[in-house]
């Protein structure tokens, strides 16, 4: 059985239940803010250090790519090996500027550039030349050996 209560409510929508909330109050608004803005700085933390790693990477590569090609010249006799016992600095703004300067080592005395390189060759026992080359860009170095026969 129906009670009289529940017909009345059924067809009279007037009579509704008016106590039903519509939207959201202030308070629970501003705790969703909270915690979507503790998200969003762990997430900009995060974002900031996967650019900073990238960036070391970057200038890591950039210089293993310079000292390589440095060291190429070496193995492939483009550069005299024994102007190098003495521990020499290169200074040069690009790839073909470093080359060059290898190659000309005693033409060229230039102190200016935008990238440095220390190149030393050691005469080894038996005839071979034991090349280093040293290189340091902000807070990355590297250094790479050749043996080469000249």
């Amino acid at each position: 059985m129906i009670s009289m209560m529940e017909l009345m409510e059924k067809k009279t929508p007037s009579i509704k239940n008016t106590n039903r909330k519509k939207g959201m109050t202030l308070v629970e608004i501003m705790a969703a803010m909270a915690i979507l803005s503790i998200l969003f700085v762990g997430i900009s933390g995060l974002m900031i250090s996967i650019v900073k790693t990238e960036a070391r990477a970057d200038e890591k590569l950039e210089i293993n790519n310079y000292i390589k090609s440095a060291l190429t010249l070496f193995d492939v006799k483009s550069a005299n090996v024994e102007n190098y016992i003495v521990k020499k600095t290169i200074n040069f703004d690009d790839l073909d500027d470093m080359q060059n300067k290898i190659k000309n080592i005693n033409s060229l005395i230039d102190n200016e550039g935008k990238f440095s390189i220390d190149i030393i060759a050691e005469l080894q026992d038996n005839g071979l030349y034991k090349v280093t080359a040293y290189m340091k860009n902000k807070s990355v170095e590297d250094t790479k050996i050749i043996i080469v026969n000249k």
